[in-house]
């Protein structure tokens, strides 16, 4: 019997995804980045700077465009809302709950019409809608602030749904760099 070697994931996804994790706005970064454009709450592959990077057509995507989309981003909680998974296309999605639940996700902002746009067509406009809803940020000051942000919604049918949660560290060890 042979062992089969356990799937790592790349360092470079690591060290990608933690500097969207770690980072943190100052006040005067997070006013100037919501300012003119409604942030979007991710909490799918978008959450991970080179994914968002390779649907936005971000020039030097395989870097430095992926680092730049880790710095519009940083951590953020939705309240009563939960991620199941949708059948078939093993995508997570938003879906709000009545009971005491939070979301963790990332607020992305800085975002253009176009950018917009183009998420909204990864993200599957058929069968989300777009809400506006108050999301948590922590800022560099360990200043807590709501912030007004889009998030897309599941709006198809709840028998497509299954009770397993997405988790990005699991999709980064199912996805290998050269599907990315």
């Amino acid at each position: 019997m042979t062992d089969r070697p356990q799937k790592q994931v790349h360092p470079e996804d690591v060290r990608l995804y933690c500097l969207a994790y770690t980072n943190r706005w100052t006040m005067q970064e997070m006013r100037h980045l919501t300012a003119w454009e409604v942030p979007i709450f991710i909490y799918c592959p978008l959450m991970l700077p080179w994914v968002m990077s390779t649907v936005l057509e971000v020039p030097d995507r395989a870097l430095k465009g992926a680092e730049d989309m880790a710095k519009l981003m940083t951590p953020a909680t939705l309240r009563n809302y939960v991620r199941p998974t949708i059948m078939y296309t093993h995508r997570p999605t938003a879906v709000q709950s009545t009971g005491d639940v939070t979301l963790e996700g990332f607020l992305f902002a800085g975002v253009s019409s176009t950018a917009t746009e183009r998420i909204e067509f990864y993200i599957g406009l058929e069968d989300h809608s777009r809400a506006t809803v108050e999301v948590e940020i922590e800022l560099d000051s360990l200043e807590k602030v709501l912030v007004a942000a889009y998030v897309y919604v599941w709006k198809g049918p709840a028998s497509l749904l299954l009770p397993q949660a997405w988790d990005p560290v699991e999709y980064m060890l199912r996805v290998t760099t050269d599907e990315r």
